[in-house]
């Protein structure tokens, strides 16, 4: 186990790149032929090189192509050069070694190069990053992976004071932290995938944000009845949080007021077949998923928005507010969404819409459950479609709350 910061910026031509380090400066030629491109133009057989176009390499060992030289181009497997072509095949022991002699990855000990992050390492990336002409730290924005086979499994990754973005929305960080936590306290942007590689379990068990104008996404890249990259536990401080569709999540934890939460669709651990349990003590939600549990204490919850296309379904099991929880927004897209139950002991319960008050919803199932309002909490149902109903024999006691009933409904008792 090492620990390690990003610089990014061993050259030009690897700046961003988070593969290349100390391993990426030499490498050796393939036991096979040099090929005549024509035109003063040759290629050597490099299987899986780092190099780019532009870059300088030094080949030794050979017998017709010794000496500096740039890379005029290259495929994953081959360097062209500019040469004189004489027939040769390699052995497969001369090298070709790269001019750049720093590494994007240092030792947080002694600041000397170091090999990209392996697993149980704890990866930095904070001020200590590259910075660019206009001031920016360093972005992490090739070789994230992208090819779902996932990076090694850190024992913790600190990103804190830089803003740089890591990752892109095509192709996020593929990692997982199982043995340890990550932080996000950033200033830019980070898109994050939990991946040990197709068809591998990953996990985290703490993702934490806390930023004052950082993003984050968060996605899995396995989430089925097979596999699962499961962040165990998401808590959010401050900033704007963004779970992307399909992610696993098992528990979510809103707990300040500059805290915005973006929730797809699809969110659960589909292995285990169980949906996320959210408290809100503050912040704001956006919630396009089904939930196991909603615990209430604050802030602001909107289930369901105008961004999701309508889902099949959407289940909510139980929430439960205390006095002071502020507002709880049932507002699904979904051609039938469902509340078990909610105990409501304070704040309001707001089915009233006007957004996607078309779109039906049900109070309970068929297990009978009855909901509660107690003094200082509200329930509003009254949002003119005569589209809400009862799952079951479910019903609603009231003990001393305000409950609004919907326009037009008969009520008895």
């Amino acid at each position: 186990m090492a620990e390690k910061y990003w610089h990014g910026y061993a050259s030009s031509l690897y700046a961003g790149d988070w593969n290349w380090d100390t391993d990426a400066f030499s490498k050796t030629l393939d036991n096979a032929a040099a090929v005549d491109k024509g035109g003063g133009l040759v290629g050597i057989p490099i299987t899986g090189h780092p190099f780019a176009a532009g870059d300088t390499i030094t080949l030794d060992g050979t017998s017709n192509y010794d000496g500096a030289e740039e890379i005029v181009s290259e495929t994953a497997d081959e360097v062209v050069i500019t040469a004189t072509y004489a027939a040769e095949t390699f052995a497969g022991t001369e090298t070709a070694t790269s001019a750049v002699t720093d590494s994007n990855w240092k030792l947080c000990s002694d600041d000397s190069n170091t090999t990209k992050p392996a697993a149980a390492d704890i990866v930095h990336i904070d001020s200590r990053a590259y910075k660019d002409s206009s001031d920016n730290y360093q972005d992490i924005d090739t070789n994230c992976d992208g090819t779902g086979t996932g990076t090694p499994d850190l024992g913790g990754l600190y990103v804190r004071n830089n803003n740089s973005i890591i990752g892109t929305s095509s192709e996020y960080l593929e990692i997982e932290c199982s043995g340890g936590d990550i932080i996000f306290e950033g200033t830019g942007t980070l898109y994050l995938k939990l991946s040990a590689g197709t068809g591998n379990d990953a996990d985290c068990q703490r993702f934490v944000i806390n930023t004052a104008t950082g993003t984050a996404h968060l996605a899995s890249l396995e989430n089925d009845d097979t596999n699962v990259g499961l962040f165990a536990d998401v808590i959010g401080l401050a900033g704007d949080l963004y779970i992307d569709d399909d992610c696993a999540v098992a528990a979510l934890k809103s707990l300040g007021p500059n805290l915005t939460v973006y929730g797809g669709t699809g969110i659960l651990d589909d292995k285990a077949d169980t949906y996320c349990t959210i408290t809100q003590s503050d912040g704001v939600i956006y919630w396009d998923s089904t939930f196991a549990t909603v615990n209430r204490y604050g802030g602001t919850f909107y289930w369901g928005t105008d961004l999701a296309a309508a889902e099949t379904s959407m289940n909510g099991a139980l929430l439960y507010q205390v006095p002071g929880a502020g507002n709880f927004f049932w507002q699904c897209k979904a051609l039938s969404s469902q509340l078990n139950q909610f105990l409501v002991y304070g704040g309001k319960v707001n089915a009233r819409g006007p957004l996607n008050s078309e779109y039906p919803k049900q109070i309970g199932s068929a297990g009978n459950e009855i909901s509660e309002i107690w003094p200082g909490g509200e329930v509003d149902l009254d949002n003119g479609m005569e589209n809400i109903e009862f799952g079951g024999t479910s019903a609603i006691e009231n003990h001393g709350g305000k409950l609004v009933v919907p326009a037009r409904e008969q009520v008895s008792w």
